[in-house]
C-alpha cells in the first residue's frame, strides 16, 4: 500500500482549538476534505481497525439513512456540514477525539429522523480518504482502502470439518476482500443451512467465536443455537467469544451482511446446495 505523505504534525490556537472535536491531524483533513466537496452537505468518519492498526476513513455521504443509525455513535457540525461519526463507542477512540464536544446519537439528528432507506448507497461516488493513525499526532494518508495483506490458498483446516462447507469458504474468500469472514448457522424445518459472507462489523448476538484461516478472521455464528455445530466444526479449535477476544468492529446484529453474501442448504450427507436468491427461504436464512 502506497501512503500520499508521511507523518504530519498540526497547530490551532485560541477558539478553533476549543471547538474542534477531533485531534488536530484528522480535523486538518477534514476540513480539506470538505473544502474539495462545497456541494456536499453531510460527511462520514468511520474508525475501524484492521490488523492491529487504528484507521479512520473520511468520505461524502449521500443522506442520513435508516441503515446509518446502527453505525452513528455521536454528530456534530463544522460550519453548515454535517459531521457523523461511526464506530466511537465500539473503539477506543478517546485520544482521537473529543466526544464531549459532540452530540451522542440518540435515534436522531438535531430531530430529524433518518430517510426510511438509504444513506451512504454503495453507487454514490463519494471518493472515501483513509488515515492510517500512527499516534494522535501523526497521520498518514492514502486514497486506497487498506485491506488484509494475505489471501486464502485454498487451506483446509482443523476447523472446518466438513469439506464442501470449507471449499465453499475459500472460494468466497478468494473471491472477495473483506475486513473478516463469517460463517451462520441456523435451522430452518429440521434442515441446516449456512451463509458465508464478509463484514467490516461484527455481531454479539448469536455469534460462537473465531477462527483463523491464512490470518483472515473468520467468524462463527449459530442462529438461536439450533444446529449442532460439532458436525460441521471442531469447536476445540474456535475462540469463544468473551465480548473482548474479536480484533473488529462491533454492530448490530440486522448488520451482519454484504450484498454478496452466499447462502446454502447442508443435506443429510453433508453436501452443500446453494440456496437461489429468489427463494422465499433465502430472506428467512
Amino acid at each position: 500500500m502506497l501512503f500520499l505523505c508521511g507523518g504530519c504534525n498540526f497547530s490551532l490556537s485560541g477558539s478553533d482549538k476549543d471547538s474542534t472535536f477531533l485531534c488536530v491531524p484528522i480535523d486538518s483533513y477534514l476540513r480539506s476534505y470538505i473544502a474539495n466537496y462545497p456541494q456536499d452537505s453531510i460527511f462520514r468518519l468511520c474508525f475501524f481497525h484492521l490488523e492491529d492498526t487504528d484507521y479512520v476513513q473520511i468520505c461524502r455521504w449521500e443522506e442520513y439513512g435508516s441503515n446509518d443509525s446502527a453505525y452513528v455513535d455521536y454528530y456534530s457540525h463544522i460550519g453548515n456540514k454535517l459531521i457523523i461519526c461511526f464506530s466511537l463507542d465500539t473503539c477506543h477512540r478517546d485520544s482521537l477525539i473529543y466526544k464531549e464536544r459532540m452530540t451522542k446519537f440518540d435515534g436522531s439528528i438535531d430531530g430529524m429522523e433518518p430517510s426510511p432507506v438509504g444513506g451512504g448507497s454503495d453507487d454514490y461516488d463519494n471518493h472515501p480518504v483513509y488515515l492510517k493513525v500512527i499516534s494522535k499526532d501523526s497521520i498518514l494518508v492514502s486514497q486506497d482502502m487498506p485491506r488484509k495483506k494475505k489471501r486464502v490458498e485454498r487451506t483446509h483446516d482443523k476447523v472446518v470439518k466438513n469439506t464442501d462447507i470449507s471449499a465453499m469458504l475459500n472460494d468466497y474468500m478468494g473471491k472477495y476482500d473483506g475486513f473478516h469472514y463469517f460463517l451462520r448457522f441456523c435451522n430452518y424445518k429440521n434442515a441446516d443451512y449456512v451463509t458465508v459472507g464478509r463484514s467490516d462489523v461484527y455481531a454479539e448476538k448469536d455469534i460462537v467465536g473465531h477462527f483463523l484461516r491464512n490470518d483472515n478472521m473468520v467468524i462463527i455464528y449459530n442462529s438461536h443455537g439450533e444446529v449442532d455445530l460439532k458436525r460441521y466444526i471442531n469447536l476445540d479449535s474456535v475462540v469463544p467469544y468473551t465480548g473482548h477476544s474479536i480484533n473488529a468492529r462491533k454492530g448490530k446484529p440486522e448488520f451482519y451482511f454484504r450484498p454478496d453474501i452466499s447462502k446454502y442448504k447442508i443435506d443429510s450427507k453433508g453436501k452443500v446446495i446453494k440456496v437461489d436468491s429468489s427463494s422465499p427461504i433465502y430472506i428467512f436464512l
